[in-house]
């Protein structure tokens, strides 16, 4: 329409009691712009309107383009962008998010994996996600959904509030409360590995470097090293793209230990650092990692194949 402005689309806005009535969440695309442009004094703006239109060029709602060549090429932008926008969404619906988030603490119910209960959690899950990134005083209910959970998908959603935008001393209360409830069960134990490698901080790297010599990491495990360098590398891009590199290194340290034992798994894990020449910034960096593995003189022929497509591409 004439009065129309291109923007993102965000989500559907629900009245209490999850009614929609027909009202959208959107942000303008101008927004990102000057986020994109480095001004200090932008932000993204969250507007509730009644209609939307779809572009006649592109399949999504709204251009959405420009947003996926962002997030290739600006990380420390894009993930600024996108903590604005779910703390602002927090916010705009949080008397909604609050009710859903409280019903639940009322629940009874034992739990059943029917497909009523698994829809009601991840509401709940969704919610609270959203309140915590707008207030962190919501990381207290996130605690005590973690010590009062009857069910791994509450303690899982929990713990992982707590350990990606808690405090270090709550962080570390849980994940050794976690490890100590769980360390029997190997499969748990990859999500315990998961939720502390994808901490999005630029600091995660050295959690990673440690866990490394953790009891309960094995470098013969291909889904424990999934767990931890394949989920840092592949989930977490503020720390993989960590200004100094050293998120490069791990994974480049990683394959040069792997390819000559578990070539098919080095050269899989290798994917994050093939894809060098789409973000602006530390594409030398990330290029003397694939040159340093390629210059390995026991280099397996699965490793040598993808890094030399990567360098040569």
């Amino acid at each position: 329409g004439p009065a129309c402005i291109p923007g993102l689309f965000l989500g559907y806005f629900l009245q209490p009691g999850g009614i929609w009535r027909g009202d959208y969440l959107v942000a303008p695309k101008e927004d990102f712009d000057r986020l994109a442009y480095g001004s200090l004094e932008a932000h993204i703006r969250i507007i509730r309107v009644p209609d939307v239109y779809r572009n006649g060029e592109e399949a999504p709602i709204f251009p959405m383009s420009e947003f996926r060549t962002l997030v290739r090429t600006r990380i420390g932008i894009v993930r600024g962008a996108k903590s604005t926008v779910s703390a602002g969404l927090g916010s705009a619906l949080a008397t909604s998010l609050e009710a859903i988030v409280n019903a639940s603490r009322d629940v009874k119910e034992a739990y059943a994996p029917t497909a009523h209960q698994i829809g009601r959690r991840s509401l709940v899950h969704t919610a609270l996600t959203l309140l915590v990134q707008s207030d962190p005083k919501w990381l207290a209910i996130a605690r005590e959904m973690y010590y009062a959970a009857t069910n791994l998908s509450d303690r899982l959603c929990a713990a992982r509030l707590v350990v990606h935008h808690g405090d270090e001393v709550h962080r570390a209360d849980v994940l050794q409360h976690f490890f100590d409830r769980w360390q029997s069960e190997n499969l748990v134990v990859n999500q315990w590995f998961v939720m502390q490698a994808t901490r999005p901080s630029v600091t995660c790297g050295s959690d990673v470097d440690a866990l490394k010599t953790h009891s309960a990491f094995d470098w013969r495990n291909p889904n424990k090293v999934r767990s931890l360098i394949s989920a840092f590398a592949g989930a977490n891009p503020v720390a993989f793209h960590a200004p100094d590199g050293s998120g490069y290194q791990i994974l480049g340290d990683a394959v040069k230990r792997l390819q000559s034992d578990n070539p098919q798994i080095a050269a899989r894990m290798l994917a994050p650092l093939t894809r060098w020449r789409r973000y602006e910034h530390g594409q030398d960096a990330m290029r003397r990692e694939l040159e340093a593995v390629a210059a390995l003189d026991d280099l397996s022929q699965d490793v040598f194949e993808v890094v030399n497509r990567a360098l040569r591409d």
